[in-house]
């Protein structure tokens, strides 16, 4: 995790970096504080809504879950198929690390 800063040393926002990728930082959010896990499980949630809301159940089984920058989750994909779940990371930043968070 990195803080980006302007000039004058103020905080703009936190993101996670990637020094190999074509995008160094992904910023899923601006806010100082911010507590990661609670903000994921969050926009998780809201992004099954949305989905849930557009899609009838009865006549399938697969769609995309997490959408990266559009459900506010920079990096990340998800697609459910039926019972199974698959993520995509863009980049190491947004990948799972041996790290507590």
């Amino acid at each position: 995790m990195v803080a980006l800063t302007g000039r004058d040393g103020r905080p703009l926002a936190y993101g996670y970096w990637d020094c190999t990728g074509p995008i160094a930082v992904r910023c899923p959010g601006p806010a100082a504080g911010i507590r990661w896990r609670m903000l994921v499980c969050d926009r998780l949630r809201q992004a099954l809504a949305k989905r849930l809301a557009r899609l009838d159940r009865d006549q399938t089984n697969a769609f995309r879950w997490v959408h990266g920058e559009g459900d506010g989750l920079p990096g990340i994909h998800v697609d459910l198929y039926d019972q199974v779940a698959v993520v995509r990371f863009d980049g190491a930043g947004a990948g799972p690390s041996t790290r507590s968070r």
